[in-house]
């Protein structure tokens, strides 16, 4: 899935005008829409299982463990073990 495939779908002329439209919509850029969300799925999954880190990680959709941990703290401000044990 592509921000070009997404406009071409939803009829929008090209892929920058329905990046903006989305925005003031959303308040987010596609991209940091789909990480946000999936760090928020990423949350859930962290104080409700007992997945790895890693384990929630892949299913969130992220291949590289590191760069989730990253992203993590960026929308959450801690680390995903730190906010599993708060």
């Amino acid at each position: 899935m592509t921000i070009e495939n997404i406009s071409e779908q939803l009829n929008f002329p090209n892929s920058p005008y329905f990046c903006r439209f989305f925005k003031t919509i959303v308040h987010r850029s596609p991209i940091d829409y789909v990480n946000y969300y999936r760090v928020e799925c990423a949350s859930h999954f962290l104080t409700s299982g007992d997945m790895t880190v890693a384990e929630i990680a892949q299913h969130c959709g992220y291949n590289d463990s590191s760069f989730f941990i990253k992203q993590f703290r960026k929308y959450k401000g801690t680390t995903p073990k730190k906010y599993r044990m708060a």
